[in-house]
């Protein structure tokens, strides 16, 4: 008789050891999975996909489903899934003050049979029948609260246990790390796509703007041209009127023709800057030494200002120690 309870203890200490040891494969396998998405570029849908596969291997749960935190954590949504019906599930949203789950991301605590203590009476008569057949554990990050990892039925009818709790708790830290993870990746590759889209539009805004300061350029080499001619018409004329008003002894008209001929030269030279600036732009420009007469060039200033002052009838000087330093 001891003999047979000896083979009956030794048999329930070997279920427990491979119970043990089924559950510690179950745990490196689910933290496996964690590893991979750490180490890996994937994608949030693949994430909680692979999460809910892993929690379910991890606790042996028949459903396993992974509600998320709106960006102002007043409704929840179930991200990814395993399991009966999840398909219709996934996608849902839902107030946080709805369900376990919600229940649990208001409360920012685990749910399982150990919480009816906390619960009021109402809550407590609500929850009493189901809370032994739910799991659920919140997903914290260093950011902050992300949502939750929720087992529903464990498989082969049995209640969730304090060590599926503690399983399930330390799981979800490093889904919580993982999760962490691939935001920063995709902020990362979010920064990186926004800045080349950023140099794409610099550079064709720079192919633009070399476009039109090409066409400018071109313009004002064209009008310079076209300004030219007519400019020294102008200037021919009045040289010849001015030779002719001599000789015929019409003399008074000499004034008015050499401001003529003095505002057609300052044209001439003004054109001459437009297409010293179109090819300084073109990179065609050449410099030369030229002598400057200060003294002329003062005397055609003030001629010039004092004709434009005269036509809006004001009064224009020229202070003769200014006039003597240009001598």
């Amino acid at each position: 008789m001891s003999s047979e309870n000896e083979l009956s203890e030794l048999k329930n200490q070997v279920k427990i050891l491979t119970q043990a040891l089924s559950q510690r494969n179950n745990t490196l396998s689910a933290l496996k999975g964690i590893g991979d998405i750490v180490n890996n570029n994937i994608n949030l849908s693949e994430v909680f996909n692979l999460t809910a596969q892993s929690a379910q291997q991890l606790i042996q749960a028949e459903t396993v489903l992974i509600p998320i935190l709106n960006a102002d954590q007043s409704e929840y949504e179930y991200r990814g899934g395993v399991g009966h019906n999840v398909s219709e599930i996934i996608g849902e949203s839902l107030s946080v003050n709805y369900g376990i789950c919600g229940w649990v991301l208001r409360n920012k605590k685990p749910w399982w049979q150990g919480v009816l203590d906390d619960l009021d009476t109402e809550d407590r008569n609500k929850w009493e029948r189901e809370v032994s057949t739910v799991i659920v554990v919140p997903l914290i990050s260093k950011k902050g609260f992300l949502g939750g990892i929720a087992g529903l039925n464990k498989q082969g009818g049995q209640d969730f246990t304090k060590s599926d709790l503690d399983l399930l708790t330390l799981f979800a830290s490093q889904v919580s790390t993982a999760l962490e993870n691939v935001n920063l990746t995709h902020d990362l590759n979010y920064e990186i796509n926004e800045r080349k889209t950023a140099e794409k539009h610099l550079a064709k805004a720079m192919e633009t703007a070399k476009t039109a300061n090409m066409a400018k350029t071109q313009f004002l080499a064209r009008m310079s041209h076209e300004l030219r001619t007519p400019l020294n018409a102008i200037v021919g004329y009045s040289e010849i009127l001015q030779e002719d008003i001599c000789v015929d002894g019409r003399s008074k008209y000499l004034p008015d023709l050499l401001a003529v001929t003095n505002a057609s030269q300052t044209m001439l030279s003004l054109v001459d800057d437009i297409l010293d600036i179109s090819h300084a732009e073109a990179k065609k420009l050449t410099l030369h030494d030229t002598a400057v007469y200060l003294s002329e060039l003062r005397d055609n200033l003030i001629n010039e200002y004092h004709k434009a002052a005269e036509l809006k009838k004001l009064q224009f000087t020229f202070p003769n120690a200014v006039r003597r330093q240009l001598s």
